[in-house]
């Protein structure tokens, strides 16, 4: 039975009627309720915020113990001295006053006065304009300003634009020792950390001094010490008020204020200065009259501007000159150190007395064969690869003679027979011994490979490699060959082992320049510089290490910091076996005590050693070696041209060579240097991966005339080959023409993509070597090849072809194709022999050269500076 629902009570009127429903009170919050929740909310609110505001705060105070770098490279006295370059021995070299800095305490700024027996400080004339004009309340505020900051912000929108800066003196030193000159926000937030925590580790005096010392004033002058012997030839304490003024006016725009070239914005500057020092009670008002008017500021600037006129017009003179140059090259190169900028602290690893012993004997023996004759000399101690004398030339500051050029290390001259050494180096690897016998007797090469009997002619294409006598010695041992210096057998060698091997083994010891690839390599055709040929002998010195040349021991900054440290042992990479190594030890050996090295004897030394000349007698070479040191010599004239009679390697630079090794071994061996060579498989690996990059080689069309990728437009062009490494042009000649063409590869035997794909139009007019006369200088034995020119169709008055474009490129084409070995060439002699790199002894053979070899259109390369198949073999 369903529930019935509750029975409510209806009230009753008087009369029985039912009355109206009865309304309850509404509830109202009185005033103060409401005044008692909202602090209660803002108790809340002001809670959350400093628990907010702390949180903040120990973040900012966690960071400013990291945003401070060390405090040595602010307070270093040696970062305001000019870097500096030492000797072994610590004797300095150069210094390079790029920039004047001189440190001067903070004591030395100040002023002292005795009053009633007691000794006062107080602030010397110079603190006091820098401290009215930069930072007044510097020794109040904690190292940030809030009441120079809203005054900066006020003036700066009056003014509409950036009129007054808000930093400290504290601020501006962090700046300008700690961080860059980029105006961000994060860069100003970080400036005030730092300057805050300056101001908790350091005194304001500390600061004041740092600042002083630092600040720039133009005209290369940093520090006010060095700006008051710049400006007036006084000290700092010795300025008057209206020089010390002018002087702390010329922070705020160095260039804009420079007294020297605008006195009027200097001088207007100035007066603000002394307006502030007045303001600040720095100076009286008759002492702001006087310095205002002072008339002498003037004189002084002129005096001072046409002194330091002379005294920049003067060049210095370092000791060791070509060697100074070269460390500061090297730094730049090497590192990024700019010995411009102050501070640094260069050791190096030249001796003294072995470069004095090297300079003379260089000037005494250059100076017998002619006043212009060059001469350059390197010497290496190879068993840490550092540089221990050198010299680039007769004398670096004779600017009529090119002084300033260094042929030790920009030079880059043919070696001449020098390189057969690593030729032979590459066959004693590859399982060759020095009784291995082979047989001098006539040479011809086509291309990269000895021609056969029907092409023995210069007519037919063959290129004959012959000795200086002329005459051939039938068979003989690879001992006797090297010492004869045997122009025939090296190159067969080189042949056989494989040019590309032989060059790799170059490289791997040391030789940085591109080799071009060609058989005229064992003559020495290739450029290589002094100091690169050196280091690579030194492999031999070492039986097979290789140490990288360095002239460098230690790097320091004026803070102390050791920014390279090259003193402990080195790392070295084992480039020849020992086996191979011993072998041409013994070899070179044997070419001094019965080859044509016999001038170095030196009784009681053990010396190995190759000499070198190059066709027509233009550079003389001797390269050779003790167990201790490694020494080049290089003879030749700037301009490189026959040297005359009777100059040759051994006659010429042999005694050079002699003569310092004499007097250079006994010194060195006393001291008992250490062998630091450590050797290193991945050292090994890395000089093999470097190796293989310079082993590769591109062919591209060159313009004529802009010295770019040809476009189809350009009229004269010719092909050149280049590293893969590098040294090739990347752009487009500009000059005749916007359409560029495709450059391909000419080894890939592909035809072209597109009608114009090798710009065939105009025809392009190329020297034809095939019609050189039978000279002897070993260029033109080329294959002629189809060279299009004027006979293949009529040339109008702008060179261009009569004939359709479109066959000339794609004769053009199968020219190119017929003159390139795609794939693998036909065996030759030599072929199946192990490489160095572990691949198959078949190695592709291309008619390309390297390096930016200029090859005739042809497409046979020539040899560089007409180097002569006849090269002297001495």
């Amino acid at each position: 039975m369903a529930r019935s629902a509750p029975i409510v009570p209806v009230p009753l009127t008087a009369n029985g009627a039912a009355a109206a429903p009865m309304s309850l009170p509404r509830f109202r919050h009185t005033f103060w309720w409401y005044v008692k929740w909202f602090f209660i909310a803002l108790q809340a609110i002001v809670f959350c915020a400093l628990i907010f505001a702390a949180v903040i705060l120990k973040g900012v105070n966690d960071e400013l113990h990291t945003v401070v770098p060390d405090l040595r490279l602010l307070l270093a006295k040696d970062r305001a001295a000019p870097s500096r370059i030492y000797a072994s021995d610590g004797s300095l070299l150069a210094e390079f006053k790029t920039q004047e800095r001189r440190w001067i305490p903070i004591d030395e700024l100040k002023t002292y006065k005795t009053v009633n027996g007691r000794v006062t400080q107080t602030q010397g004339r110079l603190m006091a304009a820098t401290l009215s004009i930069e930072d007044s309340r510097f020794y109040t505020h904690p190292g940030v300003d809030a009441k120079r900051i809203v005054g900066a912000l006020i003036a700066n929108y009056k003014a509409g634009g950036v009129s007054q800066g808000g930093s400290t003196i504290t601020e501006q030193l962090a700046k300008n020792v700690y961080l860059s000159r980029a105006r961000t926000t994060k860069r100003r937030l970080s400036t005030a950390l730092i300057a805050v925590q300056l101001e908790r580790k350091l005194s304001k005096d500390e600061i004041l001094e740092a600042y002083l010392n630092d600040i720039f004033y133009g005209n290369r002058a940093y520090g006010c010490e060095a700006a008051a012997q710049t400006y007036f030839g006084k000290r700092t304490k010795d300025l008057s008020i209206s020089e010390a003024a002018l002087l702390a006016g010329l922070p705020q725009s160095p260039s804009n204020l420079d007294p020297w070239r605008h006195f009027d914005r200097a001088k207007k500057r100035q007066r603000v200065v002394l307006h502030e020092m007045l303001q600040t009670s720095r100076i009286t008002y008759p002492q702001y009259l006087d310095a205002i008017k002072d008339p002498s500021i003037e004189v002084a600037l002129q005096n001072s501007r046409e002194r330091a006129r002379r005294e920049r017009s003067t060049v210095p003179h370092w000791k060791s000159p070509y060697f100074v140059a070269y460390v500061r090259q090297y730094l730049k190169k090497q590192y990024g150190y700019d010995l411009d900028q102050p501070g640094l602290i260069v050791r190096t690893s030249i001796d003294p007395k072995l470069q004095s012993i090297a300079e003379g004997v260089m000037e005494y023996q250059v100076s017998r064969h002619g006043a212009t004759l060059q001469g350059a000399l390197v010497s290496i101690d190879p068993w840490t690869g550092q540089i221990i004398a050198m010299v680039g030339g007769r004398d670096y500051y004779n600017t009529s003679m090119n002084g300033q050029f260094n042929r030790a290390v920009q030079g880059k001259r043919q070696p001449g027979s020098t390189m057969k050494p690593y030729i032979y180096a590459t066959a004693m690897e590859a399982g060759l011994t020095p009784d291995t016998v082979m047989v001098d007797s006539p040479l011809f090469v086509c291309g990269d490979s000895e021609c056969s009997a029907s092409r023995r002619s210069r007519r037919r294409g063959g290129r004959e490699i012959r000795d200086y006598d002329r005459t051939h010695h039938g068979a003989m041992p690879l001992r006797s060959a090297l010492a004869m210096s045997n122009n025939v057998i090296a190159t067969r060698l080189l042949l056989r082992v494989g040019i590309q091997n032989a060059i790799q083994k170059a490289h791997l010891m040391g030789v940085q320049s591109s080799l071009v690839p060609v058989p005229t390599l064992a003559l020495g055709t290739s450029e290589v510089s002094l100091l690169e040929h050196v280091s690579a002998y030194g492999v031999f010195a070492t039986k097979g290490l290789r140490a990288e040349a360095t002239p460098i021991l230690k790097v320091e900054n004026g803070a102390g910091e050791v920014l390279v440290d090259q003193t402990g042992p080195v790392r070295a990479a084992r480039v020849l076996s020992q086996n191979a190594a011993n072998e041409m030890y013994s070899m070179l050996r044997y070419n001094v005590t019965n080859g044509t090295g016999r001038p170095v004897q030196i009784p009681g030394i053990e010396l190995i050693g190759k000499t070198g000349t190059t066709s027509s007698n233009k550079d003389v070479w001797f390269m050779g070696a003790s167990p201790q040191l490694v020494t080049g010599v290089w003879m030749g004239y700037d301009r490189p041209r026959a040297l005359g009679y009777g100059s040759a390697g051994g006659k010429w630079c042999g005694p050079a060579f002699r003569e310092f090794m004499r007097q250079a071994l006994p010194i060195w061996t006393a001291r008992r240097p250490v062998e630091k060579l450590v050797e290193d498989a991945r050292a090994t690996a890395q000089r093999r991966f470097v190796a293989q990059q310079y082993k590769q080689y591109i062919k591209v069309r060159i313009c004529n005339e802009s010295g770019l990728l040809a476009t189809k437009e350009c009229p004269d062009t010719h092909m050149e080959v280049f590293s893969a490494a590098g040294g090739a042009p990347t752009q487009y000649c500009p000059i005749h023409g916007r359409n560029p063409v495709e450059q391909r590869r000419l080894s890939e035997g592909r035809a072209p993509g597109r009608d114009d794909d090798l710009g065939g139009v105009p025809v392009r007019r190329s020297t034809d070597n095939s019609d050189n006369d039978d000279t002897g200088d070993g260029d033109s034995n080329t294959e002629t090849g189809d060279i299009p020119n004027a006979r293949h169709g009529a040339v109008d008055e702008q060179g261009r072809s009569g004939e359709d474009p479109n066959t000339a490129a794609r004769r053009e084409y199968e020219r190119d194709k017929n003159s390139d070995d795609a794939g693998d060439a036909p065996a030759h002699e030599g072929d199946g022999v192990v490489t160095l790199d572990g691949d198959s002894g078949t190695t592709p053979r291309r008619r390309s050269g390297g390096g930016g070899q200029v090859l005739p259109d042809n497409d046979t390369p020539q040899t560089l500076d007409g180097f002569d198949d006849t090269a002297r073999n001495q």
